[in-house]
């Protein structure tokens, strides 16, 4: 799940609530680069029966993509680990200005104030310039933006801080969490990513997701007990699509024993 701590639409309290109305029984806020809306979350899920895991999604890149390591179980409070968070976030904000100059340079206005004040205090990313480039009606939706001005192939494209695979998985470990390499099916390579994950020391792989095939999901099953890895899943929620709330919405038969599985692969970095 994803909240207004990064590129969500819901706050953190609004995130759990809407969890509880759907009936979910344990949620991960994953915001990118970011855990400030972890204590939020804790709050608004304590007293309720819902358990609310401490996470994160950290943004990797190469020359080629962009690939994503889930974060679950993190001690929030780890100082090393956060201290890094704040150059990743500070890289973003730089990252944010050099976008808006390139879309500058291509007949394309729009402001770094607002793209700050769409943000929220929440680490910025290109979501949150596609928000401004749809408000003032320079693209007709979010999906344009990323088409015509922001994909990695885009015009206006700036690279982020090159976080590599390890370095991320590290940092998880180093914070007692669990490293899972998010919605594989994603990235043009697959197997490539999954490969470079594990030899980086990976504890699972996010099989159960909503745009996986069933072939495929079977395929990273078999990799998953191959390397004694954890299979995952998840909604990443972000905000409502067409009105629908796709939020614990994930590939059909998740093993009800993963939350188990997440608990005891984390007593390993628990020193």
């Amino acid at each position: 799940m994803h909240s207004t701590a990064s590129d969500g639409q819901f706050s953190p309290a609004e995130v759990v609530h809407t969890a509880l109305g759907r009936g979910l029984h344990a949620i991960a806020l994953t915001d990118h680069d970011t855990t400030n809306g972890v204590t939020e979350a804790l709050v608004a899920a304590s007293q309720t029966p819902l358990q609310l895991i401490p996470g994160i999604e950290m943004g990797c890149e190469d020359a080629q993509r962009t690939i994503d390591i889930l974060g679950y179980f993190i001690d929030i409070q780890n100082t090393e680990f956060q201290n890094h968070l704040v150059e990743l976030r500070t890289f973003r904000e730089h990252r944010a200005e050099l976008i808006v100059e390139k879309l500058a340079r291509l007949g394309v206005n729009i402001s770094v104030d607002r793209i700050r004040a769409i943000s929220e205090g929440a680490a910025i990313t290109r979501p949150h310039i596609a928000r401004v480039l749809v408000e003032s009606g320079i693209v007709p939706d979010k999906q344009t933006a990323f088409d015509r001005y922001l994909a990695n192939d885009g015009p206006a494209y700036v690279p982020r801080f090159r976080l590599t695979i390890p370095q991320a998985i590290v940092m998880i470990h180093q914070a007692k969490g669990v490293a899972i390499l998010a919605h594989p099916g994603r990235y043009a390579s697959p197997m490539k990513v999954i490969d470079e994950a594990i030899a980086a020391g990976v504890d699972g792989l996010e099989v159960y997701y909503p745009d996986h095939a069933p072939e495929f999901r079977q395929q990273l099953l078999k990799i998953v007990q191959e390397h004694n890895l954890i299979a995952t899943g998840g909604s990443d929620f972000h905000y409502p699509e067409n009105g629908n709330i796709r939020m614990g919405v994930e590939a059909p038969n998740m093993p009800a024993d993963v939350l188990t599985n997440l608990r005891q692969r984390a007593t390993r970095y628990q020193v």
